[in-house]
Formats: structure tokens, sequence, C-alpha cells
């Protein structure tokens, strides 16, 4: 049974009190300190990609705490000593990563514990297979470090999420697509059908096997100009499924409910993918919750509706049959458009690059047809194509 810890610790805690919480989330956990011990490059993922961000009580409540990712690294420094740690982030264009480690608060302990910081956007990359084929696609481009590191970590915060209902660790990992292949932010990934389906697949690919979720001062309603919502709390886990599925309960949501059902109103609850194939456990029977009580620290979150119910299906199913479309009429697209990106609505080519870097958002290209879909496709030979166009087929025969 997989085992996730949650521990309380007020959001006026010292720096020193949130780092010993830490401690105390991941040693509940049991174990770690074994895997850890003979690892020789650890990787982690923070949400960490803008700086600026708007604070609550002292505390950026849109962004992973600096000092919860000190007790992260201080934890991992001493349990792994010689181990190389690196923190990958994935920064907007026109920070540099000093300036924004220093913006973030995070210079000062990272030093102290030789941590190293990358921006994931300006390294080599490499491709990486899905284990078992894949959900949405059979492979991703993601930086090459990630092939050199022997242990995966994410530490998320704790937030609602317009489009994937919640963005905890499992989410959190959406980061490391790069942004120079996938557009900012990273929109050919970032849509209908694809975006829960992506981001189980990326749970197959790195298998954190540390999850930390920092809920000591919360984003209700939306991600990014949410509102701040006091949890007090810290998780920690080895298993990204059941971590993110108790930080779910925690939030008010059931992490095995569906779309249409709240709060997976955009589309298909990533929990429920990454489980189906084999990642982890959402069912409360299968997690083994350990530390503070839960009940006094739940609450209910909401979710923001950008598009009312009716235009989210009818945009949800279009994306479907322009998908479907595009790989019915291929040979015409791969004869006018191979080695670029299109843009299909009702079958009509309205966008068409050689790469995303200038491309403007869905919602000025699609003004006026909100109900219709954009669907975004690299044009090249059918053999090289790693999407799965059976997700589609299944979604429009009622299947999913």
């Amino acid at each position: 049974m997989n085992r996730v810890s949650v521990v309380r610790c007020e959001h006026s805690a010292s720096d020193e009190e949130v780092r010993q919480a830490v401690w105390r989330a991941i040693d509940l956990v049991g174990g770690l300190d074994q895997h850890f011990a003979s690892r020789n490059k650890i990787v982690i993922k923070a949400n960490m990609t803008e700086v600026g961000q708007p604070r609550y009580l002292g505390r950026i409540f849109t962004l992973t705490d600096a000092h919860v990712i000190a007790g992260v690294v201080s934890w991992l420094r001493r349990a792994s000593p010689r181990a190389e740690i690196v923190i990958l982030g994935n920064f907007y264009p026109g920070w540099p990563v000093q300036a924004a480690i220093e913006d973030l608060g995070y210079a000062k302990f990272l030093a102290e514990c030789d941590v190293k910081v990358v921006d994931g956007d300006k390294g080599a990359l490499t491709d990486f297979a899905v284990p078992g084929g894949g959900i949405m696609f059979s492979r991703y481009r993601l930086p090459a470090i990630l092939a050199e590191a022997d242990a995966i970590v994410s530490v998320a915060h704790m937030k609602s999420h317009v489009a994937a209902g919640v963005t905890l660790t499992l989410k959190n990992l959406f980061g490391w697509p790069p942004m120079q292949l996938y557009g900012r932010p990273r929109r050919y990934l970032h849509a209908p059908v694809r975006l829960p389906r992506v981001l189980a697949d990326l749970g197959l690919i790195l298998r954190p096997s540390l999850c930390v979720i920092d809920g000591l001062v919360a984003a209700n309603r939306s991600e990014w100009g949410g509102d701040p919502l006091r949890m007090d709390c810290i998780l920690a886990g080895d298993n990204a499924v059941a971590t993110d599925a108790t930080g779910a309960r925690l939030m008010g949501i059931d992490p095995e409910a569906e779309y249409p059902s709240f709060p997976y109103m955009f589309d298909s609850n990533t929990l429920l993918q990454a489980a189906r194939a084999g990642l982890g456990p959402v069912s409360a029977d299968q997690i083994e919750v350990v530390g503070d009580p839960v009940e006094p620290l739940m609450k209910r979150f909401h979710v923001d509706r950008r598009r009312s119910a009716g235009l989210v299906h009818a945009v949800r199913r279009d994306t479907c049959m322009q998908a479907l479309l595009y790989r019915e009429r291929h040979e015409e697209f791969l004869a006018d458009y191979g080695g670029r990106y299109i843009g299909l609505v009702d079958g009509q080519v309205i966008f068409n690059e050689p790469d995303l870097s200038e491309m403007r958002s869905r919602g000025r290209m699609m003004s006026g047809q909100p109900e219709r879909a954009f669907f975004l496709k690299y044009v090249e030979p059918a053999d090289s194509d790693l999407e799965h166009y059976e997700v589609y087929e299944r979604i429009l025969g009622g299947a999913e």
C-alpha cells in the first residue's frame, strides 16, 4: 500500500519550522533515506516559472515556497551527501537563472546544500519513449539532463487549475517539455484531449520517487490570478498519483471523479488516466495516510469556468473530429505542409509556420468561433507521427 504523509505547518511558521515540517513529512513516508542514499544524480522539479509573483501573508501563493524547497534539498543532501543535486527550472524568457533564484529567495540555501539550478529551455534535448507505448504520444522530447538522473523529485504547489482541475505533483512535471519545441506556453500539448493524457505520459516517463506538495498558502479558483487560501500543511509521498489523490481530497476534490464532473470540466481526469496506466492508486483504500489528522485541514476549493459546459463539450468533440480529419487527409497535408506546424479549423489551414515561436493565442485566431476547435499539428510522415489517434476515436464513440 502506498503511504502519503500529511503534516500540519502553519503558514506563519518560521523558515526553520517549515524546513523541519518538510523533513518530518518525508521521514514519515518511510524508506526514502535508503532509496536516496545510493543515488548519484537527483533532478528536482519545483514550481518556479516566473518572478514578481503576488504574496499573501508573506508567502508566494502561486509558486512553491522557497523554504519548502529548502527543506527538500536539505533533506536530500542529508540522505545523499555525495549526489549531484540539480533543480531543473523552466523560467520564462528574459530572466537569467541567477536573477530568478535571487528574486524567489532560493540562492542562500542552494549554495549551502551545493545544489545547481539549470534552465531546462536552454540545454540539449533528447527523446524519451513512454513505457507501455504512451497514452497520448509514444515519445516526448525533454531536457537531456533527465536521462542522466537516477532519481526525480517533484515539489509542487497546491493550486486549482482551470484546465486540469488541480495542479499538484503530476501537473508540476508539465514545466519540463521545452517551450523551444512545444511553443509558449507548451500550447502544442496544452490542448483539449491532449493535456490530461500528456500529464499521465510524463508521469510514466519520469516516475518521481519523492513527491512533495506545498500547501502552506494555496491558490484557489485558478493557477494564475486566483485567490490565496490558507491550508497550513505539507504533504509527501513516494508515488505521484497517490500523493496527488490525497492532496485533492484535502482540497475537497474527488480524485476518482471524471469529466465533465467538477473539477474536471475542461477534460479528463489526469489522475484516473495515470492510474489506469499503472502509475499509482487513486482509491483511498489503497493509500495509507499518516501524520497529522486530515479532517481539520480539509477545505473546499473551486475552479473558475471560462466557458460553458456546452461550449467545452463542443470544442472537445470538434478537436477529435479535426484530429481524425487530419489523419484521413494526411497525404494532402504532407505534400503541402511537410515539416511545418498547421492549425486546422473546420478542415481549413488557418495557421502555417515552421515553428511555434510566433504563434498567436488560439483565442485571437478563433475570434467569433467559440464552439470550434483549433487543432494544432506538426506535419510529418505517418511512420514518424507519435500521436495516438485512437484516443480521439474513443471519445467520439463515447468510450471516454
